[in-house]
Parts: structure tokens; sequence; C-alpha cells
């Protein structure tokens, strides 16, 4: 049982990776095809330009690697860390995608720090974005908006990232954080997405995922406790 039970955490890994590698694979590729044309066009600015963003690229996908990878480790070190900065981080890393998906994102973020490892909550925010992004093309929403605030609340952080993507059927916003349940085509998910970022909050960082959704509108909200971030 305990062998299982390492391989079902190391399956669910890998399954993760694999679904936020797609992506970055998707956009690495074209960038590497636009390179090839500024090459033969002899366009050194845009050859030195998405050399850069490959690099980014490729650096993004290594730090999946390691985020997921520390994530099953016992004595991670944990510091204090902005959430503001996080949040920006997992915006800047998803540019691109945002922009060509004519995606508009707004923010309105508090100065809050907390306890924890930066990158494992810009994760969360990427696949919560990235989530945004699919439903806005399963349910062909025209005007996309997304919008991510930042609060203090009752002693815990609080971010909230809302879109108008159509919402969430009632009966799946109970299921939407079990392992493997996807309303995706099997191409495009792997349902593990929210599974591990819930799992990032509760045993990453000793917090919460939730999601509410109405009248077309989802919000999920993060919440982190700020009990502890005194001591260091």
């Amino acid at each position: 049982m305990f062998w299982q039970s390492r391989l079902a955490s190391l399956g669910e890994m890998l399954a993760n990776i694999a679904h936020q590698w797609r992506q970055p694979l998707t956009e690495l590729n074209l960038t590497i095809f636009n390179m090839k044309k500024a090459t033969f066009s002899d366009d050194k600015d845009e050859v030195q330009k998405l050399y850069g963003e490959s690099k980014d690229i490729i650096k993004n996908m290594s730090n999946t690697i390691d985020d997921f990878t520390n994530f099953f480790k016992p004595d991670k070190a944990k510091e204090k860390f902005s959430v503001s900065d996080s949040v920006n981080e997992a915006i800047s890393l998803l540019e691109k995608q945002i922009t060509s998906e004519m995606i508009s994102v707004k923010t309105d973020l508090r100065e809050i720090k907390v306890l924890g490892i930066s990158n494992e909550l810009t994760q969360v925010i990427i696949n919560l974005i990235k989530n945004s992004s699919d439903a806005f093309v399963q349910n062909s929403i025209l005007i996309r908006e997304i919008s991510i605030t930042t609060k203090v609340e009752n002693g815990d952080a609080v971010v909230e990232v809302q879109d108008n993507a159509g919402g969430i059927k009632q009966k799946s916003t109970y299921k939407v954080f079990e392992p493997y349940f996807t309303t995706k085509h099997a191409s495009q998910g792997t349902g593990l997405g929210l599974f591990m970022s819930k799992m990032i909050c509760e045993k990453g960082m000793h917090g919460s995922l939730d999601v509410q959704s109405k009248k077309n509108i989802t919000t999920f909200s993060i919440r982190i406790p700020m009990e502890h971030i005194d001591e260091q």
C-alpha cells in the first residue's frame, strides 16, 4: 500500500507537469518557427528577442519541475514573500497567451506578505488563469475579463481570481477539486490542475482554495493564514 501511494503521487505529479507544459511547449514551437523566419530575413534584433523569449519559456518549464518536486519534500524552507509579487509573476509568465487570446486582466493588489514559497502561489495563480482561458474558448466568450484582487480578511491573506467565462454548473462546483475531474476534452486537460492547486494551498501554505459561481461569474478564493508571519 505504501508503494501504491508513492506511485500514485508520482503519477499525479507527472500528469500535472504534462498539463502545465502543454501551453509553453506550443509557445516554444511558435517562437522557434518565428526565429527561423527572422534568421532567413537576416533580422538580428528579432532573432535576439525571440532567443530571449525561448530562454524564458524553458526556464519556466524547468521551474515547474522544481516546484512540483519540492512540493513533495517535507523539509521545504519557507520564507516571507509578497503575495502581489507572486500574482504579477504569474501574469508576466502568461503575458503572451493573455495578449493573443484578447483577455483583459485587471488587478487590485495590496502589499501583503505571507510565509511560504512564492513559486507555489505563482503556480496556483497560473493554473487559475489558464483555466479561465480554456473556459473563455469553450464557452465562446467574446469579452474576456479576469480580475485579481488581494486583501486581508480575518487574519488571512486572501487572493480572489474572478472571470466572466460562463460560470460553473452548481453540480460541478462540488467536484472541480477532485482528482481527474475535468470538463475539458481529454487532449486538453488531465483534471489534476485544480486538485494540485488545492493541495498546494492546503498542504504547502496551510490555507485553502474555494470556488463560487453564479450568473456566469466564477470566483476562486485563496486564503493564506498570516498568524506565523511575525515569527520569521
